[in-house]
């Protein structure tokens, strides 16, 4: 691996770079923390099943589906101001939510919510290039990808202490306070007043793009339970294709096919960031039912060996951001693709019986390729465009991992489906433990062997290309001998 001058790592970051890094601690806190807070929620409000899944997948959808369209925004205006805009009203729905009275007023502003994350998910990169010197840019690239793990890692352990001690509203009403504080951060920075602007953006698009994502979400969500899902998924692929072909014909397109593909860099650096969530987002998921219904851990237990995973993401990330700064960043990214797909071959194995050092080692494996993968690659993808396009770029990045993340449980719900059928998966008594459990085990076996393939797909394309290079380079120089 090639290394670069030594004297970048000398240089220093920005303040600005670790306000931004508490708004990507506190985004990843709220969507991990509320997991935790949705039991008390719902026998205080009396919400079925399908009303707490709701309050947890639209707000994903919504911030899956404007990430695209507010990238294309951001392009012909303020950053600072859409970014300040997305934080503030993220902050007053988080506060709200700690007094409203019923789900379906929940449901309504975690909708809101999502789309505040995206006006910020698709600024905060370009943000943060803009504001950090070449020769940093992977470093404070690191810190903020650290920072969304430690929100990841913190917001199990930190919610569940607050619900217990003081009641679920308080995770919100807490939650908020860090939030308000880095919004009035930002604004001591910032020179000039806020910058609106027409938005620019081909209305077509924009309208397939959100209903597009809005039905593969609703679809997954519904998946082995309903007949609808699969119309619904079908349905939101569909108008993927829809979208895709407007946009090859678009004069104005927001992601043309054709112009990603003659970027190299920046079609494998996307498509890789895709595969790699695709992969590794549901073992939490599926781990935290494997633990607390197959091995008999309790929740707390449960929690605890969980929290291995984003810990270690947390660790790795701003070394590797490191690294991604003096070495190659495809390197490195490939290092952390290539350990996410061993940690889900471990994962395969996993039994009744295993032993806790096992299941620890499957969870650092995870968490330390993931860590290694991220920051990386998202440098890569960055560094890959110039201009107007760092906006786009940030947006569609951004938008790869949530889609990856929707994908990773959709392969889960098919599993589940097909080895489980739409029943649910736990009742009072345990009776799952003895009548499900080899059936929950398939779903493990199988969902975590087509997650390996896809971490696999994507270490060769993050790694294969240089190795292509380097063949044609040593064949071109056999032919000139």
């Amino acid at each position: 691996m090639a290394v670069l001058s030594p004297d970048k790592n000398s240089v220093a970051l920005p303040p600005l770079v670790y306000v931004l890094a508490l708004t990507q601690f506190a985004l990843p806190f709220m969507y991990s923390g509320v997991g935790v807070t949705l039991p008390s929620l719902g026998l205080e409000l009396g919400t079925s099943g399908v009303g707490l899944g709701l309050i947890e997948t639209v707000y994903l959808a919504a911030g899956a589906a404007f990430l695209l369209p507010l990238g294309c925004v951001a392009q012909h205006a303020d950053k600072r101001t859409l970014f300040s805009a997305g934080l503030l009203v993220y902050a007053c729905a988080t506060l709200a939510i700690g007094w409203l009275p019923s789900t379906g007023s929940i449901v309504a502003v975690r909708v809101v919510q999502g789309i505040a994350s995206a006006f910020m998910g698709a600024t905060v990169m370009a943000i943060l290039f803009e504001a950090t010197p070449a020769g940093v840019r992977g470093r404070a690239v690191g810190i903020c990808m650290g920072a969304v793990y430690c929100g990841l890692a913190a917001g199990p352990l930190v919610a569940g202490f607050i619900t217990t001690q003081l009641g679920w509203r308080w995770v919100f009403f807490i939650t908020s306070i860090p939030l308000f504080a880095a919004f009035l951060v930002v604004e001591s920075a910032r020179e000039g007043r806020w910058a609106f602007s027409r938005p620019i953006l081909n209305w077509p698009s924009t309208v397939l793009i959100i209903v597009a994502v809005l039905l593969l979400v609703s679809g997954s969500s519904i998946l082995g339970e309903q007949q609808l899902g699969y119309w619904l998924l079908g349905a939101g692929l569909v108008a993927c294709v829809a979208f895709f072909a407007l946009e090859e014909r678009s004069e104005e397109p927001m992601m043309k096919l054709s112009a990603i593909r003659a970027n190299r860099d920046y079609s494998r650096g996307l498509t890789s960031q895709f595969l790699v969530y695709a992969a590794g987002f549901a073992m939490t998921f599926l781990f935290s039912i494997f633990l607390q219904l197959v091995s008999g851990y309790t929740a707390q237990e449960a929690g605890l060996l969980l929290v291995i995973s984003p810990l270690c993401m947390a660790l790795m990330a701003p070394f590797s951001g490191h690294l991604a700064d003096r070495y190659r960043a495809k390197s490195v990214a490939g290092l952390g693709a290539f350990l996410v797909m061993v940690s889900l071959l471990l994962a395969t194995r996993i039994s009744a019986g295993t032993p806790l050092g096992y299941l620890i080692l499957v969870l650092t494996a995870q968490g330390v390729g993931l860590g290694m993968f991220s920051a990386p690659n998202v440098s890569r993808i960055m560094h890959s465009v110039k201009g107007r396009q760092v906006s786009i770029a940030s947006a569609l990045s951004a938008k790869a991992r949530s889609l990856g993340m929707l994908a990773s449980m959709t392969v889960v719900m098919v599993q589940l489906s097909i080895h489980m059928g739409p029943g649910p998966i736990s009742e009072p008594g345990s009776d799952f433990v003895h009548d499900m459990m080899s059936g929950y085990l398939n779903v493990v076996e199988s969902s975590f062997a087509v997650q390996a393939a896809l971490a696999f797909i994507a270490t060769l394309l993050v790694v294969g290309a240089g190795w292509a290079r380097r063949l044609r380079d040593a064949r071109g120089g056999e032919d000139a001998s």
